[in-house]
């Protein structure tokens, strides 16, 4: 592969062989329980967000980094809550990544002006408040070691409904703790997706992707006092068999996360 570097703000630093990118009503029929996302302690979730791409040779490492944090989270100490953010940047460069979106790479470069990281891939993101290039393991491990010393503030509960067509999640939410400058995120994640790319830097590869971000949704904590309802359309391509509803409270400043909970879509 070809390094490809482009500069962000000033100046760029080495970044060996990762890329760097400049800045830039339904009628309800059943109801289920999704559980109460709890306050982070040394028992509960790291969030770790992967920005990832299949149009970038670099990051098929960083892809399976993620589904062994999923599949072996006693390895690194404590139960992790992984999401795959595809961005859209590197689509120009043979191939589309059919997981990719604009507002995918809109936030990770919000957190390259939050973190002063850079905007590159592959990259890992643990809580919110640390940042490290997403095939490092040694690295990675260390920033979810660290994660534990750092527990939430938040709880949050939600509860799902079904529109008659079952393409849509209503889901009912609340949380509790300190709302100023607060918001929910929600995520529908989806795993074992396969793909065979057909052409760029990874052209001829079959790809594995766990907790790919199919649908995201923020909420302003603070405007809505804290509960809510909002709706979630499920793509018709998504097994929901393999699907699953992440919610996580973030702050709006320094975008580090209070509270994490994920689980399955009942089928």
């Amino acid at each position: 592969m070809k390094t490809l570097w482009i500069v962000l703000g000033i100046s760029v630093v080495g970044l060996g062989g990762w890329k760097l990118l400049a800045s830039s009503t339904k009628t309800p029929l059943t109801t289920v329980r999704f559980g109460e996302v709890q306050a982070l302690s040394d028992q509960s979730p790291v969030i770790v967000e992967l920005f990832t791409s299949e149009g970038c040779s670099s990051c098929p490492p960083a892809d399976k980094l993620l589904s062994a944090l999923i599949t072996d989270p006693a390895t690194y100490g404590k139960e992790i809550i992984a999401l795959s953010f595809h961005v859209d940047y590197w689509n120009s460069l043979g191939w589309k990544d059919p997981f990719s979106s604009s507002a995918f790479s809109e936030r990770q470069r919000t957190y390259a002006r939050k973190l002063g990281s850079g905007v590159y891939t592959p990259q890992m993101v643990v809580n919110g408040k640390t940042e490290a290039v997403g095939s490092d393991r040694t690295k990675v491990s260390a920033l979810i070691s660290a994660a534990r010393n750092h527990p939430g503030t938040h709880s949050v509960s939600f509860s799902t409904t079904f529109s008659e067509d079952n393409q849509t999640i209503n889901v009912a939410w609340e949380v509790s703790g300190d709302l100023k400058g607060q918001v929910l995120q929600l995520a529908l994640v989806e795993k074992g997706l396969d793909v065979a790319v057909g052409r760029g830097e990874n052209g001829g590869r079959s790809l594995h992707h766990d907790q790919v971000v199919r649908k995201f949704v923020t909420l302003d904590l603070q405007k809505a006092e804290g509960r809510g309802t909002t709706e979630i359309q499920i793509p018709t391509a998504v097994n929901r068999k393999n699907a699953a509803l992440v919610g996580y409270v973030q702050d709006q400043a320094s975008w580090a996360i209070s509270g994490a909970k994920q689980a399955g879509l009942p089928l």
